[in-house]
């Protein structure tokens, strides 16, 4: 390079830093009339290019200087940057390990690197990537605030605080850093601090859908109905593309029993967003609710482990043609899997020989049932050379086959059981014997809504107060002041029988020898039905699918009274109608 040109490449360098990239391109278009090779020249042509948002024009330029100087770290970095912005992302990924590889301490390098890998879904490298970066420069506010979304994506909810936090202090002005630090708060179940960052943002950003869409999570988390439609309605007003926030919407209006509103979000959120899980699950969901059900179990493969191919129903039919096992998986909860698995026995009527993966508490109960011949635990290396679907697919696959609503998978108490629950009741008091159970489920998070089922223990327990007989608590995991209140409540002692939920086969004993059985649904509302005996079940607003959107029964469960709470009124007018029942069935004390 003739000194000339060193002092035309300074000159250029520093229009560019200036923000004068016209100027500094003419310079650089003189450096490299003069030298067409110059590999500074064309390394400053590349980043140009790249400034100018021209990712192509800047590839053929950087990769010339490589070839003239392969062993600067800064043109690797480039040369990554041009690939990652055509998204040859193993590519780039290359050129910045090779750019660390000669300056391993290159904080860009490493937070490039950590940027690709991002995208290629490898959130723990390129975590540890990002600290090294920080390392050097700490006060980067882009480098805080993607570190902070690989440990979110990774469960690390208090980190990912610890790093947006760093990042609004060093650019308070930033929405997206208070976006993403409510959406951290959110995630630990902090509503109010993470109320206040989704406010913040909002007044910075008025317009930033995706922080109304989460300030109405907060609402809709904590009870505020109304005020969760509200925020995600300013959602889609400021983002109509925001496929989310219809979903959000719809779960809203689902929830408050606008079923037509409710569909008509969820189809807005299919068509903007084809492939989103949240959109077709949800519009599953309304539909079950409603009674849709071709149209609800189709959407309902779109659930974590299910199968949205439509070749299912044939690659099913075709294994059982051939005499290929059936391989069912059980998923979600234990409850879920028995209300599943209700269509196993119109699969082995259709000659399918069947095999059980899944909770290996379900084995005794499904061994004696005799719809299977075979039993994988969880987590088993055994290897089955079958064909495998999800329980929670066999209602889409099995359309036409199987009824509509298939009866409960059959259940059968061992007598050894019966004999002790009839013992353990017998010394507990007098029948007759009523179980109840006043909670079931999980609360929902910032980012996955699930059905938590509660029912006011002191309410319930004024509802029992009358009724003769032992109160019997089924109740997974009670809190001790939970029984000894109930007591008082009742006025007389209850029997505790939690422990009996650690063995399915004692509690499908217990199950069987109880006069009444009064509680949410769970698993054992689901033994119980395998059972075929009654259940008096209470049901929740918003209802879960299964209990339909109104009436005292369900088509699931023929033999159960459904008492639900009203949206309005809440749970008065169903425990006084479930007192009189019982009353009526039993007398008074």
């Amino acid at each position: 390079m003739t000194i000339d040109n060193r002092a035309l490449l300074a000159r250029a360098r520093d229009e560019f830093a200036r923000g004068r990239a016209a100027r500094s391109r003419e310079l650089c278009a003189d450096v490299l009339a003069s030298d067409p090779d110059d590999p500074e020249g064309l390394h400053l042509l590349a980043i140009l290019e790249l400034a100018a948002g021209n990712a192509p024009a800047a590839l053929e330029p950087i990769e010339r200087a490589l070839r003239h100087d392969a062993g600067d770290a800064k043109k690797h970095q480039t040369h990554g940057l041009a690939l990652r912005a055509r998204a040859r992302r193993n590519e780039a990924a290359a050129a910045f390990r090779q750019a660390l590889h000669l300056s391993p301490e290159f904080p860009e390098a490493h937070a490039s690197l950590a940027l690709t890998l991002m995208d290629r879904g490898d959130f723990a490298d390129a975590a540890r990537h990002l600290e090294r970066a920080l390392e050097a420069r700490a006060g980067a506010y882009p480098w805080q605030l993607n570190l902070g979304l690989c440990r979110l994506r990774l469960g690390e909810k208090s980190g990912a605080v610890e790093s947006f936090e760093r990042a609004v202090k060093l650019d308070p002005s930033a929405p997206e850093a208070h976006n993403n630090l409510g959406g951290a708060l959110l995630a630990l179940e902090r509503l109010a601090e993470a109320e206040a960052a989704f406010r913040r943002c909002i007044a910075l950003a008025p317009a930033h859908s995706h922080a109304w869409n989460n300030l109405g999570n907060v609402a809709r988390l904590a009870g505020r109905a109304r005020e969760a439609g509200d925020a995600y309605r300013r959602a889609t007003q400021s983002e109509p593309l925001l496929a989310i926030a219809w979903v959000n919407l719809g779960i809203t209006l689902k929830d408050a029993d606008h079923i037509d509103e409710a569909m008509g979000c969820f189809a807005r959120a299919e068509a903007l967003a084809p492939a989103l899980p949240e959109a077709h699950l949800s519009r599953a969901i309304a539909c079950l609710l409603a009674g849709e059900l071709d149209r609800g179990w189709e959407e309902y493969r779109w659930r974590p482990g299910g199968d949205a191919n439509d070749e299912l129903r044939e690659r099913l039919r075709e294994a059982i043609r051939a005499g290929q096992p059936i391989e069912v998986l059980g998923e979600q909860g234990l409850g879920d899997a028995l209300f599943f698995l209700r269509w196993a026995a119109a699969l082995r009527e259709g000659g399918a020989k069947l095999v059980f993966r899944g909770d290996a508490r379900l084995f005794p109960l499904l061994e004696r049932g005799g719809d299977f011949h075979h039993f994988v635990g969880d987590g088993a290396g055994e290897e089955v050379e079958s064909f495998a679907i999800a329980c929670g697919d066999l209602p889409w696959a099995m359309h036409a086959v199987a009824p509509a609503y298939p009866p409960a998978l059959a259940l059968k108490a061992t007598q050894a059981t019966l004999e002790a629950a009839r013992r353990l009741l017998e010394g507990a008091g007098p029948p007759p014997y009523v179980g109840i159970a006043w909670r079931a489920g999980l609360p929902s998070t910032g980012f996955e809504h699930r059905l938590q089922k509660v029912v006011p223990l002191e309410a319930l327990g004024a509802a029992l107060r009358q009724v003769p007989g032992t109160i019997v608590s089924l109740q997974r995991g009670p809190q001790a002041e939970e029984l000894v209140a109930l007591s008082g409540l009742v006025a007389r002692r209850v029997l505790d029988a939690e422990a009996l939920n650690a063995d399915l086969d004692a509690m499908l004993g217990l199950l069987a020898c109880l006069d009444e059985y009064v509680g949410v649904s769970s698993t054992n509302v689901h033994l119980r039905a395998g059972l075929g005996a009654a259940a008096r079940v209470l049901v929740p607003a918003p209802p879960e699918w299964r209990a339909g959107r109104s009436g005292p029964g369900t088509p699931w469960f023929p033999a159960f009274r459904l008492y639900r709470e009203e949206r309005e009124r809440g749970w008065a007018g169903a425990l006084e109608a479930l007192r009189a029942d019982l009353l009526g069935a039993h007398g008074e004390r």
